[in-house]
C-alpha cells in the first residue's frame, strides 16, 4: 500500500467587515460619493463628467448619469462591493423605465443616509420594520398618484409631447431632438432606434434613416455570464458584431457541448476551415448565433474560448429573452426569429440538433449581427414570404385572444417583425464629441419609451416634491415621514443647486411649486427661471421613470441599511499590474487599429 497525499486548494482569504460603526461609515461615504459625481449631471444646468478609458482608447465627457455610475470603481474592495449595489438602483432603472437613472441615484443615497439617523435615533426599531412601512407607503400612495395624474400619450397629442420629452432629455438640443423624434416617426411607438456614431472631421450633426432589422430584448450581460468580456470584437463601442451570420435557434436548453458539435461539424467542412482557408474566403459563413433557454457554464466557457481563436467558427450565445410569463413564449419567440432569418426551430423531440443540415441556419440575408449590453439587433432582409406567413398566424390569435394584456403582446410582436429599426447617425469631429452626443441621445430615446408606456408628468421634480407634501401631510408614521417625506425632495435640490442657486432661495421656489390653488402641471423652468404650464414650457418627466427610479432606490436602501456584514476578496495589486503590463501590445494594435479608421472617416457599412 502506497500512501497518498491529497492536496486541496484552501478558500482564498478574505476581507470581513462586520463592525456597526465601520459598516455605516463605509456605506455611508461610498453613496455619498457615488451622489456627488452622478447627481451633479441632473437637470438642465448639471455637469458633464470626463471618463477615461482604457486600451488606450481616448477620453470622453458625458452627462448621462448611469454612464458616469458605471464608470467608478474603488481599489478597497468593500467599497467597490458597496459601490455595485448602489449603482444596481440605477442600471435597473435604466433598464426597466430607460430614464431616471440619476433621480434614482439621488433617491438612493437620501434614503440611505436619513435612514440611519432615523435607525439611530429610534434603535428600538429594525431596519426591516422600516422598510415595510416606506414600501407599503410606495404601493398605497405613490402608485396610485403617478397613475392617475400622468397625462397619456395618444395619436392627438404624441407629436408635441413626444418632441418636448426629447427636447428635456437632449438639453435642449433642437436637432437632436428632432433627429430623435423622426426616428420614432418612421418605425412608430412599438418600433425600434439604433444610434451609430460616424466620425466625420468637417460635419457635426444628425442623419435618420429606416433600416431592415429585428431587435432582441437581451444582450451579453445576461447572455454571458463572465465570459461576456471574451466576446466583445468591437472594444470602442462595447458590443459584438458579426457578418453575414447564421442562426441555431434551439428550443431548449444546451448544457452539453456534445449537443452541438455534428452540427458545427458539418458548418466547419462546408466553411473550409478544417483545410486552413481564410475566413474572407469561405463559402459558407464561419459566424454563428445560437440561441435556447439557457447555456451551461461549461458551453459558454466553450464558446468564448473559440470565439478568440482565428481560425475556428465563431459563435455568440444568446438566452432567448423572458417577455412574458407563459410557457410558450420562448417557443413563440424563436418562431419570430425563424420567419426573418429563415432559420428551422431545433427542440429534442421532434427536431434534435444531432438532425440539422446547412440549410436549417438561415435562408434570408441576413447582414450583420450586432450584439450589445442589454439588446441586440438581426440586421438585413428577411424572407417576406415567411414573414407574411408568421404575421398572418399572430393576427389570427390576436383575434382570439384571451385578454387584452395578451392582444397587445401579439400585436407588440406584428410590429418587431414588420416595423423595422430606425438608425439615428451621430456625426461629429471627435471620440468625445461622439460619445456624449451618443448618450444623450439614447438618454431621449429612453424617455420617448417611458413616457409612452406610462404617460408623462409635470418636470423638474414637481411629482416627487408633491409627493413628499402629501406624505408630511397624512396619516403615515414618522419613520416614512421623516425619510421618504423628506429623501423625495432631494432631487429638486439637486437641480436648484446645479444652477447656481444658493439654498436660501429654495424654500420661496418650494413654496411657489406647491401652491395647492395652483394646478398640479404648474412647475418650476430651472433653465429660464420662470414659472408656467409643463407641457406648455415642455418641463415634462416620463411617469415610468418617476416609478422606477424610487420603487428601485427603496430596494438599494432596504439591502445597504440592513447589512450585518461585507465579506470581499482581497486585491492582489502586484498582479493585476503584472496583467495590464502583458496587454500593453494589444493595446497598441487597437490605438493603431482606430487611428486608421479615423483617417479613413469608417462608417459602419449597414
Amino acid at each position: 500500500m502506497y500512501n497518498r497525499e491529497f492536496v486541496k486548494a484552501k478558500t482564498a482569504a478574505k476581507v470581513m467587515t462586520t463592525e456597526a460603526a465601520a459598516l455605516k461609515k463605509i456605506v455611508l461615504d461610498t453613496v455619498a460619493e457615488a451622489n456627488k459625481l452622478v447627481g451633479d449631471t441632473l437637470g438642465p444646468n448639471g455637469k458633464v463628467v470626463l471618463i477615461e478609458r482604457q486600451e488606450n482608447l481616448p477620453p470622453f465627457t458625458t452627462k448621462d448619469g448611469i454612464t458616469a455610475f458605471n464608470s467608478m470603481a474603488y481599489s478597497n474592495p468593500t467599497a467597490q462591493a458597496i459601490l455595485e449595489a448602489a449603482r444596481d438602483s440605477s442600471s435597473k432603472t435604466n433598464v426597466e423605465a430607460g430614464d431616471g437613472t440619476t433621480t434614482a441615484t439621488i433617491l438612493a443615497e437620501a434614503l440611505i443616509r436619513l435612514g440611519f439617523q432615523y435607525i439611530e435615533k429610534n434603535p428600538h426599531l429594525s431596519v426591516q420594520q422600516v422598510m415595510r412601512e416606506l414600501e407599503g407607503a410606495y404601493r398605497d400612495l405613490v402608485i396610485p398618484f403617478v397613475k392617475n395624474n400622468s397625462v397619456k400619450i395618444t395619436n392627438d397629442n404624441d407629436s408635441d409631447l413626444l418632441r418636448k420629452v426629447a427636447l428635456i432629455a437632449t438639453n435642449n438640443d433642437d436637432e437632436m431632438a428632432d433627429a430623435v423624434v423622426k426616428g420614432f416617426d418612421l418605425v412608430g411607438h412599438n418600433g425600434n432606434i439604433t444610434i451609430t456614431e460616424v466620425p466625420d472631421g468637417a460635419a457635426s450633426g444628425f442623419g435618420v434613416e429606416k433600416i431592415e432589422g429585428f431587435p432582441i430584448a437581451r444582450g451579453f450581460e445576461d447572455s454571458c455570464g463572465r465570459f461576456l468580456e471574451e466576446f466583445i470584437n468591437d472594444k470602442a463601442n462595447y458590443r459584438t458584431v458579426l457578418e453575414k451570420p447564421k442562426f441555431i435557434l434551439y428550443n431548449g436548453k444546451i448544457n452539453e457541448i456534445s449537443a452541438l458539435l455534428p452540427l458545427l461539424h458539418k458548418v466547419v467542412a462546408a466553411t473550409g476551415l478544417q483545410e486552413g482557408q481564410e475566413l474572407d474566403t469561405v463559402t459558407h459563413s464561419p459566424n454563428i448565433v445560437i440561441m435556447a433557454h439557457h447555456f451551461s457554464e461549461v458551453v459558454i466557457a466553450w464558446l468564448a474560448k473559440n470565439f478568440g481563436n482565428s481560425g475556428t467558427l465563431n459563435m455568440i450565445p444568446l438566452k432567448i429573452p423572458l417577455l412574458t410569463q407563459q410557457a410558450s413564449a420562448p417557443f413563440q419567440f424563436l418562431l419570430d426569429v425563424s420567419a426573418f432569418t429563415g432559420a428551422a426551430v431545433f427542440d429534442p423531440l421532434t427536431h434534435p440538433l444531432e438532425s440539422g443540415q446547412l440549410e436549417d441556419l438561415g435562408t434570408s440575408p441576413i447582414q450583420f449581427f450586432e450584439f450589445g449590453r442589454y439588446k441586440s439587433l438581426i440586421l438585413g432582409e428577411p424572407d417576406e414570404i415567411l414573414v407574411i406567413q408568421r404575421v398572418e398566424e399572430l393576427e389570427t390569435q390576436a383575434k382570439h385572444a384571451e385578454s387584452s394584456l395578451d392582444a397587445e403582446y401579439l400585436n407588440e410582436r406584428m410590429a418587431l417583425l414588420t416595423g423595422g429599426i430606425a438608425r439615428i447617425k451621430v456625426f461629429g469631429s471627435s471620440e468625445s464629441e461622439l460619445k456624449e452626443k451618443k448618450h444623450r441621445v439614447e438618454d431621449a430615446v429612453c424617455a420617448i419609451k417611458g413616457a409612452l408606456k406610462e404617460g408623462v408628468l409635470p418636470g423638474c421634480a414637481k411629482t416627487l416634491l408633491t409627493l413628499s407634501y402629501m406624505i408630511m401631510n397624512s396619516d403615515r408614521s414618522d419613520a416614512v415621514k421623516s425619510i421618504m417625506g423628506k429623501a423625495l425632495r432631494a432631487p429638486f435640490k439637486r437641480i436648484f443647486t446645479n444652477g447656481g442657486y444658493q439654498l436660501e432661495h429654495y424654500d420661496k421656489v418650494y413654496t411657489t411649486m406647491l401652491d395647492m390653488k395652483k394646478p398640479f402641471f404648474f412647475t418650476y423652468d430651472a433653465l429660464n427661471h420662470k414659472y408656467g404650464d409643463a407641457i406648455e414650457m415642455g418641463i415634462i418627466d416620463s411617469a415610468s421613470a418617476v416609478l422606477m427610479s424610487l420603487k428601485n432606490s427603496l430596494g438599494v436602501a432596504k439591502m445597504l441599511m440592513g447589512l450585518s456584514g461585507i465579506v470581499v476578496f482581497q486585491r492582489d495589486i502586484q498582479k493585476e499590474v503584472s496583467a495590464a503590463k502583458n496587454d500593453d501590445e494589444q493595446n497598441v494594435a487597437m490605438q493603431e487599429a482606430i487611428e486608421e479608421s479615423n483617417r479613413q472617416q469608417w462608417e459602419p457599412p449597414y
